[in-house]
């Protein structure tokens, strides 16, 4: 049984698409640039149905479409953007106990768009799953998505999100967050597609990105306030008590929760 909700995988999916996904990929020249980036992340703080629906995204940044990185001696012409997500099986909220690492964030540069799954790219890295050997990497493409106004000083960088829904299940993993970009170089006179990746690689949970806005006190109401603590950080159907941001207490709503010691 192959489940899917909204853009996001659940670990059923790794199962359905592991036997046609089984093969190594032989990685290519890893190209890495400090001109693309991570800007930050957000996450929904209200609900209009009655379905319970957990979600954030990334912002990510990169130069315009038609700038050029140029690496190790080649130019190569921004075309796409695109967020990289990679699903770490722990769940105790330590980053410390993260099964995965960075190199698990490397994508096969095979396009899988035809499974009409929301993501275009697999990661090249495989990891076991319960007895399967699985890809738990997805790279996702910038669809419609261009923050116009994020920030109107910078000219040259564009700005954009993806957005990840019913995150229910996965509230407590790891999650291996990177971008990149796709872009066309020429060689021996042939035009091709390379992938250039952030230099950075970040590692939170959305239990931790919620946690965050709420202790500082970033909702925009006390509605959302609210929201965030009894869907999320209180709500043991998809945050265990052990977890460190699981919150047994409320937080009025102006107030961080903090104490300054004398």
């Amino acid at each position: 049984m192959l489940k899917k909700a909204g853009n996001i995988f659940i670990i059923l999916a790794f199962i359905a698409l592991g036997g046609i996904m089984g093969n190594c990929v032989k990685a290519e020249e890893t190209l890495i640039s400090s001109k693309v980036g991570i800007t930050g992340f957000q996450i929904r703080m209200s609900n209009n149905t009655d379905e319970l629906n957990i979600a954030f995204r990334v912002v990510g940044n990169a130069p315009n479409k038609g700038s050029i990185i140029t690496l190790n001696g080649v130019d190569y012409k921004v075309k796409e953007y695109g967020t990289i997500y990679t699903l770490d099986p722990n769940t105790t909220g330590y980053e410390s106990k993260d099964k995965l690492n960075n190199t698990y964030t490397l994508l096969d540069p095979t396009d899988y768009s035809s499974l009409n799954m929301g993501f275009r790219y697999r990661g090249i890295k495989k990891y076991n799953f319960n007895g399967n050997n699985l890809s738990p990497t997805f790279g996702y493409m910038e669809e419609k998505g261009i923050a116009i106004n994020w920030n109107i000083d910078d000219k040259e960088n564009t700005y954009y999100v993806r957005t990840m829904e019913m995150m229910n299940d996965f509230v407590a993993n790891s999650i291996h967050i990177r971008t990149f970009v796709t872009a066309e170089y020429n060689t021996d006179g042939e035009a091709k597609t390379a992938i250039i990746y952030s230099e950075n690689v970040r590692s939170v949970s959305v239990a931790q990105i919620a946690n965050y806005f709420y202790l500082n006190n970033m909702a925009n109401n006390q509605n959302q306030h609210n929201y965030i603590y009894n869907n999320i950080l209180h709500n043991t159907e998809v945050l265990s008590r052990k977890n460190p941001y699981y919150l047994k207490q409320p937080v009025e709503y102006g107030w961080n929760g903090g104490v300054v010691n004398p």
